[in-house]
């Protein structure tokens, strides 16, 4: 029950979930957390918009291969622990608040761990003037770290 209401900001915490798993997997229509889940693939795409490239290029045999291949990728690339087996996952009884709970370590990685897109800040431009009336200004970009400076120079002056 902690684990499920830990990022809880005072709604439903199922609802609160689905919001999320929309926001990170806007392609995917899910609604629920028995039959959307069922075929394994929900999970192997969960795991990809958290951090691409975890899965093997190769497509699973099954819907338990392909929740046994998310939920592995899920403890080696994300930490998250398989607190639901990938057998219970694919199964029509599997219980809801199972489901849930494994997603909330799914929702607990990705807020402690924004994509890059959101860390990265925008480059600073620099003119330096010159000396000489007739040379032309430097431009340099300097980007944040990991991509090195740049050193353009602008020779339409």
């Amino acid at each position: 029950r902690y684990q499920i209401q830990k990022g809880s900001s005072g709604g439903n915490a199922k609802g609160e979930i689905l919001s999320w798993l929309g926001k990170v997997m806007p392609f995917r229509k899910i609604r629920n957390f028995n039959s959307d889940w069922q075929d394994g693939t929900a999970l192997c795409d969960l795991v990809e918009s958290l951090k691409p490239g975890s899965l093997p290029p190769e497509k699973p045999t099954s819907a338990l291969d392909a929740a046994t291949k998310g939920s592995q990728a899920a403890q080696e690339h994300l930490g998250i622990p398989p607190i639901l087996d990938p057998a219970d996952m694919v199964s029509p009884d599997v219980d809801e608040l199972s489901v849930i709970a494994y997603l909330s370590y799914f929702r607990d990685y990705d807020a402690a761990h924004p994509p890059q897109s959101e860390k990265v800040e925008k480059p600073v431009v620099v003119v330096a003037p010159t000396t000489a009336p007739t040379a032309a200004p430097t431009v340099v970009v300097v980007a944040p770290t990991p991509t090195p400076p740049v050193l353009c120079v602008d020779t339409t002056a």
